[in-house]
């Protein structure tokens, strides 16, 4: 063994990465300290001007928030300028924006006793938060289109301007005006989100071109999500501190806040790629979610029931608002040819429908209305009728029937349980597939033997257990029906099953006239086996048919019809 060998042999092991060095790593690359420093900061500003805060308190605080500001934004400058360390300085510049939300939201206490006094500390906060965010804007040489910073002024001039404007109200004892305004605090900045369209339609082009730092949509969505969630608290926050009966409950509930919410799903659509799965998924699912947290139910504290019956008794229930709402943003969604938007345009009017102004939970849904249910029911049958789809067209004759039976429940159209509107809509829908080539009527017209069969058997078992009040003659009417149209599904496709339908239809319809002939002799009116007769002389048909199968005349009849249709394909040729 050479000397070279052994002294790399005699060499220690390299040691394994221990414990406090793995938690070293986590330390050095994320750098959790800034937000702990902000944490605490805001916690000792919290407990030293709990008490109150009078004008000479108000400026000190107003001072110790801006210059701890001021240092944050301050360090990120330098980390950038001197050291390059962009991902320390986006937790910074976050930080920023959390401790202007903080700001706005220091001087309730204020605004409440002298709401002059507190517009002057709110003004110097705001004129303070628009300078420093142009020179960390500067200071970090970072693009910023004014598509971005004119919402984020917006949204922050917002969030600075209420407390004073409710305080003033509330020194006037107006409170039912300022109850509506922080109803639509978070409608205001669904509103301010709504003006990041068209810069989220770009998807980060134009900042890429100048050379962000951060990728999109990193930069600068996250500034716009710290904005959401701290108006979301302020906006919970001032229920509190502005309501009248002065709890510790905030008025506003999760049914406030769909405005926001469906801001932020928008612009999310906007912002995805055309191609991305979950673009429609998303889009048009959690929209329809929303209308859920729109029922509140009326287990709620005294502010929250307060918030609830202002609206119901001006404008509607938090349902309608919602519903209403979110149909405009289908409507949208659908104007940018969004994929499921007609869907939850159609569902969203459809749960409109049986909303009225006292509807708060599943257990207080109103009537049918007419405007919503109309909308509905235009909407499937202009699409359809435009599109040629069997579907839409199914789906209206349902709801159609639908709606017709609930509206005119003790009219002679809907005897005997919905005899008619239920065997219309089964004779529409089968007809469908005779009518139109889409893929859904072709689909009707494969199963069609299957619906058929089963049709006419219900039409003579089941149905005198579902519709009692009907008369074997209407079932025998509604079997020749079915017999009408198992025929014209033979003489298109020529398949067996067809004519297999046919024979059960018509053995059906045979079946209920006999028996509706049984029931109008008096003596035989009291045989307990009618129906048994009946179905006995109905089954000897389908044997008699099955012996002139067997004979050959039925393929003699068939061989004529066939000969009928070469004559008329002949015909339409020769034309």
């Amino acid at each position: 063994m050479s000397v070279e060998q052994a002294s790399v042999e005699d060499l220690p092991a390299p040691a394994l990465p221990s414990a406090a060095q793995d938690w070293w790593r986590v330390l050095y690359n994320h750098n959790p300290f800034y937000v702990i420093s902000a944490l605490l900061t805001l916690y000792g500003l919290h407990v030293s001007f709990a008490d109150g805060l009078d004008p000479t308190q108000g400026w000190l605080l107003m001072r110790l928030l801006a210059g701890y500001t001021l240092l944050l934004a301050a360090a990120a400058i330098l980390i950038v300028r001197f050291g390059k360390v962009w991902e320390d300085a986006r937790t910074l510049v976050l930080l920023v924006a959390l401790l202007m939300i903080a700001m706005s939201a220091s001087f309730d206490r204020v605004c409440l006793d002298d709401s002059r006094v507190g517009a002057r500390f709110l003004l110097a906060g705001f004129i303070f938060s628009i300078a420093l965010c142009e020179l960390i804007i500067r200071g970090l040489n970072v693009p910023l289109p004014w598509t971005y910073r004119g919402p984020c002024y917006a949204a922050m001039a917002i969030l600075f301007a209420y407390p004073p404007y409710l305080g003033h109200l509330s020194l006037d004892d107006q409170e039912q005006k300022m109850a509506w305004l922080v109803l639509a605090l978070p409608t205001l900045l669904a509103a301010t989100a709504l003006m990041l369209i068209p810069a989220v339609r770009q998807r980060g082009t134009e900042l890429r071109r100048h050379g962000a730092p951060w990728p999109w949509p990193w930069y600068p969505m996250s500034w716009f999500v710290i904005l959401a969630v701290g108006g979301v608290l302020r906006a919970f926050s001032l229920g509190i501190s502005f309501e009248k009966e002065k709890g510790f409950s905030s008025g506003l509930q999760l049914y406030a806040f769909i405005p926001l919410a469906l801001a932020a799903t928008l612009l999310w659509v906007e912002g995805s790629h055309r191609r991305n799965p979950w673009r429609s998924a998303i889009g048009v699912g959690l929209p329809i979610a929303m209308l859920f947290f729109a029922l509140p139910g009326y287990h709620a504290s005294d502010a929250q029931s307060f918030y609830r019956m202002l609206l119901q008794s001006t404008v509607g229930s938090p349902l309608q608002l919602a519903g209403w709402l979110i149909a405009i943003y289908f409507v949208y969604l659908w104007l940018r040819r969004v994929a499921g938007a007609e869907g939850g345009l159609l569902a969203t009017l459809a749960v409109l429908s049986w909303a009225g102004p006292g509807t708060v939970s599943l257990d207080t849904l109103a009537p049918l209305q007419l405007l919503p249910a109309t909308a509905v029911g235009l909407l499937l049958l202009g699409r359809g009728l435009w599109l040629n789809s069997s579907f839409r067209l199914a789906l209206f004759v349902a709801y159609a029937m639908l709606g017709v039976s609930i509206l005119l429940h003790d009219a002679p159209f809907t005897f005997a349980n919905g005899y008619l509107p239920w065997h219309f809509f089964v004779l529409t829908f089968l007809c469908l597939g005779l009518i139109y080539r889409d893929e859904f009527a072709k689909w009707i017209a494969e199963t069609s033997p299957g619906f058929l069969v089963f049709s006419a058997l219900a039409a003579l078992f089941l149905n005198r257990v579902l519709f009692p009040a009907a008369t074997p003659a209407d079932n025998a009417l509604l079997a020749l029906l079915l017999s009408a149209i198992a025929a014209c599904y033979w003489r298109r496709q020529r398949h067996t099953a067809n004519l297999v339908a046919l024979a059960v239809c018509l053995v059906s319809s045979t079946t209920s006239a006999l028996e509706q002939l049984l029931l109008r002799s008096d003596a035989l009116m009291l045989l307990k086996g009618k129906r048994w007769l009946a179905l006995g002389v109905g089954c000897f048909a389908a044997g008699l048919l099955i012996s002139l199968i067997k004979g050959g005349q039925v393929q003699r009849l068939l061989a004529w019809l066939k000969s009928f249709d070469d004559r008329q394909e002949n015909v339409d040729h020769g034309s």
